[in-house]
């Protein structure tokens, strides 16, 4: 057992401070982070040539994404995809009555984004793995909304 709790004492003079520099937890210019919470959703104007990453931290979330151009009709191919669900996740979670959501419904409302003719792309592959996983698109049309789902909480 040690004779004292207390650290070793060096001698001499104590070493200088080092500074912390934010940029470890900066994101770089134009770029935008938006945290979508498990049975949730989010509305985020985009443009021609915006990427879009979606990171799956916790795994286990399917993830739909609606992309609609300035005049509300629904493209998937906006994101170089197809679609590949009906976005029922998107429209089971404004059904919900989720006063969260509230914004969300209004935005749709004002974009006269008509869900009844929603062709999503659903990234199963986020949803079915328990790792973090990434997934990619660019925007290849302009003035387009893309609105994320993430319909099944942990």
């Amino acid at each position: 057992m040690p004779e004292s709790f207390y650290p070793e004492i060096v001698a001499g003079p104590p070493k200088p401070s080092a500074i912390i520099q934010p940029r470890a937890f900066s994101l770089p210019p134009g770029t935008e982070r938006y945290v979508v919470a498990g049975g949730g959703a989010l509305l985020v104007p985009m443009e021609t040539g915006d990427a879009l990453t979606l990171t799956n931290d916790e795994g286990g979330q399917l993830c739909e994404i609606v992309a609609a151009d300035e005049k509300g009709r629904i493209d998937p191919a906006m994101l170089g995809g197809s679609a590949t669900s009906n976005g029922d996740g998107l429209k089971a979670l404004l059904m919900s009555g989720d006063a969260s959501l509230t914004g969300l419904r209004l935005g749709i409302e004002a974009r006269k984004i008509d869900l009844a003719t929603a062709g999503a792309i659903a990234f199963k592959a986020i949803g079915l793995t328990p790792l973090p996983v990434m997934e990619e698109a660019v925007i290849d049309k302009p003035d387009m909304l893309p609105e994320e789902d993430a319909p099944d909480a942990p």
